[in-house]
């Protein structure tokens, strides 16, 4: 039970999910200044509080990618959103976050796609935000291609045509490929889930908390990569 409590599994609906974001296991944070991880000596527990995946390693740019596989459709993915947005700002130097959108089945495949156009159209990151809560917040399904695009023109100035052109595109349909290379690997099949350093895997069942797994990275980070 404890992966429904913090995650959202390949065959859950976008209703599933808002219904899960209701429930007291995901946190509300009304100041993000809440949502830094709790400073801790705690020395976290490898198959315990993470899981190992991997080699450590860096990318080209020598950081260490904290990967998140995220859904659009996922609640837990909406409500771990704060905690992601202050780690980020407050990250280490050597730490760089990258966002992989998992492509599995159904809705999953076409949500996936959407992020990956509004990468490719280079308003990935001013659009994210608002994407989860027109989902969650505000009831759109975002189901339908005209639907997103229409959506992004009204609320954001892109062009639908251009937006639908990039959705098609043969570099999006790449980035598709990639990221269910990524997922297969890593057997990912519930998000929101995190990768350090290509090395270890840890999400809100093994940390205990949406706000835990922010702490075990901050552990991972500065334990396996100093």
């Amino acid at each position: 039970m404890a992966l429904f409590l913090f995650a959202c599994g390949d065959q859950e609906s976008i209703a599933q999910a808002n219904r899960q974001n209701s429930e007291p296991a995901l946190p509300k944070v009304e100041n993000l200044a809440d949502a830094q991880p709790a400073k801790t000596n705690q020395i976290y527990q490898e198959g315990k509080h993470y899981f190992r995946i991997g080699e450590p390693t860096r990318n080209e740019h020598g950081k260490v990618e904290v990967v998140e596989v995220f859904w659009f459709g996922c609640g837990h993915c909406f409500a771990t959103e704060p905690y992601i947005e202050s780690w980020d700002r407050n990250k280490s130097q050597d730490a760089e976050l990258v966002r992989v959108a998992a492509p599995l089945s159904g809705i999953w495949g076409f949500h996936a796609q959407v992020y990956y156009a509004n990468k490719a159209l280079g308003i990935a990151e001013q659009v994210h935000q608002a994407t989860f809560n027109a989902i969650h917040r505000d009831g759109l399904r975002l189901s339908s291609l005209n639907q997103v695009a229409d959506f992004y023109a009204e609320n954001f100035g892109v062009d639908a045509e251009e937006y639908k052109n990039a959705f098609n595109s043969f570099s999006v349909n790449l980035e598709l490929n990639k990221a269910r290379e990524l997922v297969e690997q890593y057997r990912i099949n519930s998000v929101p889930n995190f990768m350090v350093g290509g090395a270890y895997r840890v999400n809100a069942e093994s940390a205990g908390s949406i706000p835990g797994i922010f702490s075990v990275i901050n552990y991972l980070l500065s334990a396996k990569f100093q």
